[in-house]
């Protein structure tokens, strides 16, 4: 494990592991039970390629978590991959929330991107947008 751990309110622990089948996952704190997890795509199936991104959480209870494929995800609390935006290269730092609805995140090409909020009413708080600018 080389991402950054994120501990929910609701009792869960949500973090990237790295291949050969590198995921984001997310366990019960007490039990180690695995509630989720979502497989990522686009990489080589070796230990060196993986989610290094720890996740933001919202108070919603939501992810947003970034990925070695260039995407920043949004995951629902039951897993759901609920938004994906494509960046201009792999996404290793967390994401940060900056205010209500603004996410600021860097890419590994040197990139800052402040994300808004995104045209769908019912994604959230950290729900991104198509207009990422840089």
């Amino acid at each position: 494990m080389r991402a950054c751990v994120a501990i929910v309110l609701d009792g869960r622990v949500v973090v990237g592991t790295f291949g050969p089948t590198p995921r984001v996952v997310a366990l019960d704190a007490s039990t180690g039970a695995v509630a989720w997890s979502v497989a990522v795509t686009g990489g080589p199936p070796t230990a060196d390629w993986g989610v290094a991104s720890g996740a933001l959480v919202d108070r919603d209870g939501r992810y947003c978590v970034g990925l070695p494929n260039g995407q920043l995800w949004v995951i629902e609390r039951d897993g759901t991959v609920l938004d994906r935006v494509t960046l201009g290269g792999p996404v290793d730092s967390g994401p940060v929330l900056v205010r209500a609805a603004l996410v600021a995140v860097a890419d590994a090409t040197g990139a800052v991107y402040l994300l808004g909020p995104a045209a769908r009413s019912d994604a959230g708080a950290i729900a991104l947008p198509n207009d990422a600018g840089r």
